[in-house]
């Protein structure tokens, strides 16, 4: 549950030169999205104690916020020798209540048995709870947006079981498809603005590998908690963005089954362990 820096939304300090001002320049301002992250990782259950030094980091003011997992071991030595190397490093905010947590290694690849993550399914489906209008609607896919003298008045949707077309209406429309699928359904509806498709902050993720002499316990309990930030705005040597650098947890079933047609049999497994 990273928040975006406010230098996000200038990204013309790191590529102005290159490209011109009409292709990077946000029509709006971290703050006017502030009060929003807030309510946002309240209802995710953002855990509360986090170090407030670099800002994508910073949790909700106030307090009601579940407490943070406790370190696992091998996140103990790393963050120990991460620091005496001069590195700031600080918790991931992660949405994970660790009252309820079973701290399993399956955390990103199967649903939660004790309810301990949160996601927008869960919010959506928390709130359906304690309010009878709100109805889910599972496999039904948005089509185009109908308007009419500057008004939307309806949602063309498709069931994707039968391949049905019908139409919804409602007096207030929330558009959150995502950064791609929101400009393509604008897009598909004959709806066009300057901005619409810029502005697009792809998630480029290389990984990293280092080898343990002896087991680190990745594979038997949750591991993803720490990040280090000190190369989000570059270096002096290479001043353009790098992002961050955040521990991951151990390959799952699922990723070590696509990979192991390719690599001798149960290298894969050890090398996870």
């Amino acid at each position: 549950m990273l928040r975006p820096q406010p230098v996000d939304f200038e990204p013309g300090a790191a590529y102005g030169a290159r490209l011109p001002s009409e292709l990077w320049r946000w029509p709006i301002r971290y703050d006017e999205f502030e009060p929003w992250l807030q309510r946002a990782e309240r209802l995710c259950g953002v855990a509360g104690a986090l170090q407030r030094d670099f800002q994508p980091c910073r949790a909700a003011d106030g307090g009601g916020l579940p407490s943070e997992l406790p370190l696992a071991p091998i996140n103990q030595r790393v963050l120990g020798r991460l620091q005496r190397a001069g590195h700031h490093v600080w918790r991931l905010p992660l949405a994970i209540d660790a009252d309820r947590c079973l701290r399993c290694d399956q955390c990103a690849g199967v649903p939660c048995p004790t309810g301990a993550r949160w996601s927008a399914l869960r919010v959506l489906t928390t709130a359906g709870q304690s309010c009878r209008s709100l109805i889910l609607k599972p496999r039904t896919e948005a089509v185009r947006l109908q308007h009419a003298a500057g008004r939307i008045d309806g949602l063309e949707v498709c069931n994707r079981d039968d391949g049905r077309h019908y139409r919804i209406r409602a007096r207030r429309y929330v558009l959150a498809a995502g950064a791609i699928g929101t400009a393509a359904l604008l897009l598909a509806s004959g709806i066009e603005h300057a901005q619409l498709g810029r502005n697009f902050m792809y998630h480029c993720s290389p990984v990293v590998v280092g080898l343990f002499l002896s087991s680190t316990g990745g594979r038997r309990t949750f591991i993803k908690q720490l990040g280090v930030s000190d190369y989000y705005n570059g270096t002096p040597d290479l001043p353009q963005k790098m992002g961050i650098v955040q521990s991951l947890p151990a390959p799952g079933p699922v990723l070590l089954a696509k990979k192991r047609p390719a690599s001798p049999a149960g290298a894969v497994e050890a090398v996870a362990a």
